[in-house]
């Protein structure tokens, strides 16, 4: 069942965080970006801009295009 690119890019967000034990407050720290970002893309309420991907992917280190493979994998598996 698909449920949508925003909500796999929240459950993977969430995913990736915990697996690192981040807060939402935390992350949103490491990342420059304001909690209420995190949250509302944790929960699938919110289309990050492209600016937003690339804070995303600086915080867990990875390069925009990774997160973007990441993604795309998710979303088709489900």
């Amino acid at each position: 069942m698909n449920i949508g690119i925003h909500n796999t890019l929240g459950l993977m967000l969430r995913k990736m965080r915990k697996q690192r034990k981040l807060s939402q407050d935390q992350l949103a720290t490491i990342s420059g970006l304001h909690i209420n970002t995190i949250y509302l893309l944790e929960k699938g309420l919110n289309e990050p801009k492209l600016s937003t991907f690339f804070f995303i992917a600086k915080a867990f280190d990875l390069t925009p295009m990774e997160l973007m493979k990441m993604l795309t994998k998710e979303y088709y598996n489900e």
